[in-house]
C-alpha cells in the first residue's frame, strides 16, 4: 500500500519525532491511527462519547484548578497514598452517618 501525505503534514511529523516525542515516523502514525480509531468508536457508541465528553471536563477542571492554584504538593508517595486514605475514611464516615440519619427518620 503506497499513501501520499501532504507537506503539511510531513513538516509535522518529522517536528514531532525531531522533539523526542515520538521515536520514528511510524510511530507518529501508529497513533494518528490509534487516535482515530478511538474517535470513530466514541463517534458510534453514544456512552463512550459521553464518558469521554465527562473526562475531558475533568480534565480541564483540573487544568483550571492548578492554573488558579488549586492543588496539594506531598513531599512522598507515602505522603499521598495517607492523603487519599484519610480521605476515604471521611467519606465513609459521611456515608454511614447519612444511612443512619436515613434509617433513623424511616423509624
Amino acid at each position: 500500500m503506497e499513501i501520499t501525505i501532504s507537506e503539511k503534514y510531513l513538516a509535522h511529523i518529522r517536528k514531532l519525532v525531531d522533539s523526542g516525542r515520538y521515536p520514528s515516523a511510524d510511530a507518529v502514525i501508529a497513533r494518528a491511527l490509534g487516535l482515530l480509531e478511538e474517535r470513530d468508536l466514541a463517534d458510534s457508541d453514544p456512552a463512550i462519547a459521553a464518558e469521554l465528553a465527562d473526562i475531558r471536563a475533568k480534565v480541564m477542571q483540573g487544568v483550571e484548578d492548578l492554573k488558579n492554584g488549586r492543588s496539594t504538593r506531598y513531599d512522598s508517595k507515602e505522603q499521598l497514598v495517607e492523603d487519599i486514605r484519610q480521605r476515604g475514611l471521611e467519606r465513609q464516615r459521611r456515608r454511614e452517618e447519612r444511612l443512619t440519619q436515613t434509617q433513623t427518620e424511616q423509624i
